[in-house]
């Protein structure tokens, strides 16, 4: 189990240690406009790309026979194309209203790119759910690794070549798509499929896309909402420092997130087919021991976040610090609860999970936009959101706890 985890969290490590390395870089060859477009880019294309797949990648490490997990792969990667095709009409048509809602330009000809993007998140995704099922751990870290890598040599690249907004916004869709094709296996295995196994595995598995698709596209909004009204509301300058505080704090404790959720899901779902009683423990082991492992660099920014943004990235992105102080609290809830959440939907219940992604959707827009309407500042803004989001992590782990108790008592 540890070496698994190991593996992924090495090529983690590896990708996210590049790009935090060139950040200092960045913030000087793109401006807090530019880095507005990266975080707007992103925001986009999580929500577009996490509805693309229907929420089937979370069935793909269910089904015992791996043709009808295929089956499952397969259906979800069309649907991510029809959704991508679909998005980019909206983006044709809503590129005018996006560029004044953000007050940036360049999204009237940047139109084309959430749209791309969310096609390679999606893509990354469902890869990312086959190598889970498989426990393709090394691969896994591969993937995380080239990601990083591929993501950091675009963006200085693009920097140097004076691209501005599209360098710095197309960066995560490079990132992506270097991950997904680097961890391709050098022979895949063959596996048949036809239409026939591909509706029966999607009526078995209907509760995803019926159900959990809804709760996944209310925790994406939920999650990214704030972002965007935070841009909207504060302008682009704010969003600019916004995304650079999203880069150096969220997006490295994101990296390692996925990997822990990959290692939990995949072992999750073998317990839960096995009817083993120990679902409890895995939950609570692995949530706080990525607790604890956030709490000191939480510490260290939280006590000098806005002289060491300052001095690493220069003083016209001090206020990133002041943002970077807050979120820290809230980062080291997300890296204990984020990881073992999907244990809700792993048991049946995406009704519950529904119920939260939508409550917390509510409460953390009202984060954003009921400080702005009494005139306070962005700095009470992010304090209010931070709020909201620890509370919120704290009744999800709750919530999986007392599931997993649930599940464990029954004996099924």
């Amino acid at each position: 189990m540890r070496r698994a985890l190991t593996r992924i969290l090495s090529g983690s490590a590896i990708g996210q240690g590049a790009l935090l390395l060139a950040a200092p870089l960045l913030t000087r060859l793109y401006t807090t406009d530019e880095f507005a477009v990266l975080v707007i880019v992103t925001s986009i294309a999580v929500v577009v790309g996490g509805l693309a797949t229907l929420s089937l990648d979370r069935a793909i490490t269910l089904p015992s026979e791996n043709v009808k997990a295929f089956a499952l792969l397969r259906a979800s990667a069309l649907t991510s194309v029809v959704v991508t095709v679909i998005f980019l009409a909206v983006g044709w048509f809503t590129r005018d209203l996006m560029a004044d809602l953000f007050a940036m330009p360049a999204f009237a000809n940047l139109w084309w790119l959430p749209a791309i993007t969310s096609l390679f998140v999606a893509s990354r995704t469902l890869s990312g759910a086959w190598l889970v099922r498989e426990r393709q751990h090394r691969r896994l870290g591969r993937r995380n690794a080239i990601q990083g890598l591929g993501q950091v040599a675009w963006s200085i690249g693009a920097g140097l070549a004076g691209l501005g907004a599209l360098g710095i916004g197309a960066s995560l869709a490079v990132g992506r798509l270097a991950g997904t094709v680097g961890a391709l296996p050098h022979r895949s295995q063959r596996l048949s499929m036809t239409w026939v196994s591909m509706r029966a595995a999607l009526y078995e598995y209907r509760s995803f896309p019926l159900v959990n698709t809804w709760s996944k596209l209310a925790n994406q909004i939920g999650a990214q909402a704030p972002t965007l009204l935070f841009a909207a509301l504060y302008g682009p300058v704010a969003a600019g420092l916004y995304a650079l505080t999203v880069r150096m704090i969220s997006a490295p404790a994101g990296v390692f997130i996925e990997a822990a959720a990959q290692f939990f899901e995949g072992e999750f779902a073998v317990r839960l087919r096995e009817g083993r009683s120990d679902l409890v423990a895995l939950i609570q082991s692995t949530s706080w021991r990525l607790g604890a492992l956030t709490l000191l660099p939480a510490s260290v920014v939280v006590f000098l976040g806005p002289p060491l943004f300052a001095f690493v990235f220069g003083p016209e992105w001090r206020g990133a610090g002041v943002y970077a102080q807050v979120m820290a609290l809230m980062t080291v809830a997300q890296m204990a609860v984020t990881p073992i959440s999907s244990a809700l939907v792993l048991m049946g219940y995406q009704r519950a999970q529904l119920v939260w992604d939508v409550t917390r959707g509510v409460l953390t827009s009202a984060a954003i936009v009921l400080p702005h309407t009494l005139g306070l500042s962005s700095e009470v803004a992010i304090f209010a959101l931070t709020f909201v989001m620890i509370a919120w992590y704290a009744i999800a782990y709750w919530l999986c706890v007392h599931g997993a108790r649930r599940r464990s008592a029954s004996g099924s």
